[in-house]
């Protein structure tokens, strides 16, 4: 994965574009990093809560992850976070463990630190090409157990009913499931790697927790 520019292209972080004026002879390093953990990410593009299938958000997740050249070679890397009566968002992700950001942020390591422990690192608010979402409702239609709720657009065929919610901006259990609204409303999704297995283990933070009650 692309990690920065370096030499007379030297910028802070791997989102930005490296501009230079061509007056003399010069020298840009593109870095790159070998992928050792599973990306996530919130798509950049909101979907509609009737394209028929969890399995139809999968092929969404894929083709996003493609664009940007973070999929494997099969484009199948990614499971969408969307669960329905016959097929959960975390059956799907199989044996993966060891989520980071595209930022090379840690979010969680293993699926019971999402459903079990509550364990999570961070917030996924970035989506594919490293832009930010603060604070959106993404569909889910999962539970923080990891279950469909009872809420999922009817098994995503409908938009004049309802769906689980979860947030951009949510930590444990809140990023999943903080809402009910609507499917009327086109929404983003949660994009998970499948295939990797490397334990996560971010670094520890050093300062005292504070939190709203």
């Amino acid at each position: 994965v692309f990690s920065g520019w370096a030499g007379d292209c030297s910028t802070a972080g791997p989102f930005h574009d490296c501009t230079v004026s061509l007056t003399a002879p010069l020298t840009a390093t593109a870095n790159f990093l070998a992928l050792t953990h599973n990306l996530v990410f919130v798509s950049s593009t909101p979907f509609a809560a009737n394209l028929g299938s969890a399995a139809a958000y999968d092929s969404q997740c894929n083709s996003l992850a493609t664009a940007a050249g973070i999929n494997n070679a099969a484009g199948t890397d990614y499971v969408a976070w969307i669960s329905s009566s016959s097929s959960s968002a975390t059956s799907r992700l199989s044996s993966g463990r060891g989520w980071i950001l595209v930022d090379g942020s840690p979010f969680t390591d293993q699926k019971s630190s999402l459903l079990a422990s509550n364990k999570v690192f961070g917030v996924i608010d970035l989506d594919e090409t490293g832009a930010r979402h603060s604070s959106e409702m993404v569909l889910t239609g999962t539970d923080s157990s990891g279950t469909a709720a009872p809420q999922t657009c009817t098994d995503w065929t409908s938009t004049s009913t309802s769906a689980a919610l979860g947030d951009t901006a949510g930590g444990p259990v809140a990023w999943t499931r903080l809402w009910t609204a609507g499917c009327g409303t086109p929404r983003r999704i949660y994009c998970f790697g499948k295939s990797r297995t490397a334990i996560l283990t971010p670094p520890v933070a050093s300062g005292k927790m504070i939190w709203i009650s």
